[in-house]
């Protein structure tokens, strides 16, 4: 290994009013040790420089209006630091780097490189300075992993779909992957490692045992380990394996860990509902647990994670089973109860006779109490509301009644029938009288013409006759009285 590196970003406030100003903020990554030369302490040179240039990454030698290929601005559009003269030309940015990072400017990310003789042992120094006050901070970003002095490979253990290094048992399997360091790949390139005594998962047990080393074939650049997990249905919790790769010239071993969990379960919840018969609902089932995206199969056979009803009966029983990404599967069942909604019929008829009042009825099916309104002759009345089944309609005007709507405490649209004609109710007569053909004879005759009213009338004469036609009189008077459905009467001579 002769070369080391580390990739890293440099940020700072003076940026961008600042530029060309006293207000230099600086850093530096100074190293020491055989083989350097430099001005510095120790005989220290400074790494951290703007590439192809030589010189140190500060305030005045990155920004907006020098070596701007190596310049990122954060300062969002209208902010009033942009119409400072120093910042003309300045870059305007949106998204997270405004939202969530203070420095108004900061370098792409660089890379410190310095050549060194392997295995011998350097000093590293790194320094920041905010130059000229303590007003405006600057930082510096160090990429996690970034620093290398001479791996031979790097590894990552990748596991079930959502997570990045956990497996679950029961489930896909996870791996190990290691990569090249470097691009060259005309050697095939052996890899070591050890499973550390501080993992929690037991080979044979918990996980087939994994081999002391992996080789990454010529002409690739990267190989998988795989990591087969047992599983063997008894709850351990999670538990680890950690895999510290054998890096020569390295004062620690890098570690990989890979989290072994139980058997995943997977739970759902589908509500039972009180629907109209009428309506189509949409069922959405609500799963918890597992890993991965779900599947869904309905005991309809629909596989879509909503499923639309309308029901069928007056009770619908509906089931679904999920089933996650390693075919961990719950079911569960709901019941659609499909309610009616009331009806309204308006029965009765009638004549009104001078001022009287006549009684209709209004019958309902449902659940009361009922909420209903009607017309007459198309006019909508006040809006009623009762218990009573059936209710009593007492009218006193004439003309045509129909009911316009009911509702119930099922809040189902309701259904109305009927309509009565309600008429004055005052009753016109007229006799057809045949006399009789001579003295002495008894061969006469009246018969009762009606008109008004409500039929069928009934007929009652002086003399106990109930037809509207008498025969085989003799000369006299005769008194009939009329009476109609309603109650309406009248009397003729």
């Amino acid at each position: 290994v002769d070369t080391i590196q580390f990739e890293y970003v440099f940020a700072s406030e003076e940026y961008c009013e600042w530029v060309g100003s006293i207000f230099n903020d600086v850093f530096g990554f100074f190293i020491s040790g055989p083989g350097i030369s430099g001005p510095f302490s120790n005989g220290a040179i400074n790494i951290a420089q703007v590439p192809g240039i030589g010189d140190p990454v500060a305030v005045n030698n990155i920004n907006h209006q020098i070596n701007t290929q190596y310049y990122v601005g954060n300062i969002p559009p209208g902010s009033s630091q942009l119409f400072d003269p120093d910042c003309a030309g300045h870059p305007t940015t949106t998204g997270p780097s405004v939202d969530d990072c203070q420095y108004d400017g900061f370098t792409t990310a660089l890379t410190a490189t310095a050549a060194v003789i392997p295995c011998s042992t350097y000093h590293i120094k790194l320094a920041i300075a905010d130059v000229g006050d303590g007003s405006f901070d600057a930082a510096v970003f160090l990429k996690a992993n970034s620093f290398n002095a001479g791996a031979s490979a790097v590894a990552q253990a990748v596991g079930t779909p959502d997570s990045i290094n956990v497996i679950a048992e029961g489930c896909s399997e996870g791996y190990f992957e290691f990569t090249r360091t470097t691009p060259d790949t005309t050697e095939a390139l052996e890899v070591t490692f050890t499973v550390l005594p501080a993992s929690t998962a037991t080979p044979v047990d918990d996980y087939v045992p994994l081999p002391t080393s992996i080789t990454i074939p010529a002409g690739q650049m990267s190989v998988q380990l795989p990591v087969e997990v047992v599983d063997d249905l008894i709850a351990e919790g999670t538990e680890s394996i950690l895999l510290a790769l054998d890096v020569p010239c390295l004062c620690s071993d890098p570690v990989i860990e890979m989290f072994i969990e139980d058997r995943p379960t997977v739970e759902v919840l589908l509500d039972d509902m009180i629907i109209c018969s009428t309506d189509t609902i949409a069922l959405t089932p609500a799963p918890s647990g597992g890993i991965g995206e779900y599947s869904y199969l309905w005991s309809t056979g629909d596989t879509t994670a909503v499923l639309l009803f309308t029901p069928t009966s007056g009770l619908d029983t509906l089931s679904v089973i999920v089933t996650d990404a390693c075919g961990n599967m719950a079911s569960d069942t709901a019941l659609i109860l499909a309610e009616e909604g009331p009806t309204a019929e308006l029965t009765g008829d009638g004549g009104i006779c001078g001022a009287d009042s006549v009684t209709l009825f209004v019958h309902f099916t449902g659940q009361g109490p009922w909420v209903f309104a009607y017309a007459l002759d198309g006019a909508a009345q006040a809006l009623l509301a009762t218990d009573d089944n059936p209710y009593e309609l007492v009218v006193s005007t004439e003309g045509l009644y129909t009911l316009t709507s009911v509702g119930d405490l099922s809040a189902c649209p309701g259904a109305v029938s009927g309509e009565v004609v309600v008429t004055a109710g005052e009753l016109a007569t007229d006799l057809l009288v045949n006399s009789i053909s001579c003295n002495g004879s008894a061969d006469g005759s009246i018969l009762v013409s009606v008109t008004g009213g409500t039929e069928p009338y009934s007929f009652e004469w002086e003399s106990g006759e109930t037809t509207d036609l008498l025969e085989d009189l003799g000369p006299g008077t005769y008194i009939v009285s009329i009476t109609d459905q309603s109650g309406c009467s009248a009397v003729d001579t």
